[in-house]
């Protein structure tokens, strides 16, 4: 073997052996980030530690905390409340009733966290409840309720039973109120239920009447040109002239009897023949606010498009 070659074979061997032994390139950025930014991280570790036992600490502290106020109330034995605004119109004994349906009772725990989930519930599930804003618990032993309700708007017999019906035409358990109803009758309707809303047509047209009275009565200022509270019943037994097609299909009566044919239900009027409802509720409060009072009259007919019939005046 020549020199030559040794020397090569000798030079291929030790490039070799310092490729094994030459640290990898991870290797090497790992070295210089230790020997660079050693103390960084170093303070970066401490911080997170410290932070993380910091976080747990204090959520066993506030789980502790909790528990403990819990105990101390259940031991203390708070007694609950129901708080709850009452409408103009809304008697006591109506909203101790709405209160009773949220089913909160005095020895119920006020800290139970779906105590506030269920009377919620309870609540909407009572025809009188129309919606239900907010409740919230207060640590005095009250839950504070607001809602709306429904306003009922006229009266309704069906068989022996007694019901309530509110703009919407929704039905409403009979309960005392400090409102001034008008009776719906002359048709009944099967399968009448609180909570449901009417779907007979006649039941429906009547309502129809009442609701235009009661929004001319809300812009009316002077009590002493409204008069709702003289009205006590609204006819739809001729609903559509079923019975007789020359009668009028629907009539108010007052307090006193008085007669006010008010015709063809809103909207099924006939042009030439019948006057518009907006016409029907302007000479209806016309004559009104001209007299005072619908029972000087023997009648009042809405029905003629007339504007120069003579007043059928009561004769003394």
């Amino acid at each position: 073997m020549t020199l030559a070659s040794n020397r090569a074979m000798a030079r291929k061997k030790k490039a070799k052996t310092k490729k094994k032994n030459s640290p990898g390139l991870i290797r090497r950025i790992a070295e210089s980030l230790v020997s660079e930014h050693g103390n960084f991280a170093r303070k970066w570790l401490v911080f997170v530690i410290v932070f993380t036992i910091l976080a747990v600490g204090l959520n066993m502290g506030f789980g502790r905390l909790e528990g403990y106020v819990k105990e101390m109330t259940r031991q203390r034995g708070v007694k609950l409340g129901v708080r709850m605004e009452r409408p103009a119109w809304a008697t006591e004994d109506f909203i101790n009733e709405i209160c009773r349906s949220s089913g909160i009772k005095c020895d119920d725990f006020l800290l139970d966290e779906t105590l506030i989930a269920v009377a919620s519930k309870k609540l909407k599930d009572n025809p009188w409840v129309k919606t239900v804003r907010q409740m919230r618990k207060c640590y005095d032993g009250s839950v504070i309720i607001d809602c709306a309700f429904r306003e009922p708007l006229a009266t309704l017999q069906q068989n022996d039973r007694f019901y309530y019906v509110d703009t919407e035409g929704v039905v409403l358990p009979a309960m005392n109120t400090h409102l001034h109803l008008v009776k719906l009758e002359g048709f009944i309707e099967p399968g009448l239920m609180p909570g449901r809303t009417i779907a007979s047509e006649p039941l429906g047209a009547g309502l129809e009447v009442l609701k235009l009275i009661c929004d001319v009565e809300g812009r009316i200022k002077d009590r002493e040109d409204r008069l709702w509270d003289e009205l006590k019943s609204i006819n739809v037994s001729n609903f559509a002239g079923r019975l007789n097609q020359s009668k009028p299909h629907l009539k108010l009566l007052t307090q006193q009897n008085t007669e006010i044919r008010w015709g063809a239900a809103v909207g099924q009027e006939i042009s030439w023949m019948e006057a518009s409802y907006k016409d029907k509720l302007f000479r209806l409060y016309q004559e009104h606010n001209k007299y005072k009072s619908l029972d000087v009259f023997s009648y009042l007919d809405l029905r003629d498009r007339r504007k120069d019939k003579s007043d059928p005046l009561r004769q003394g």
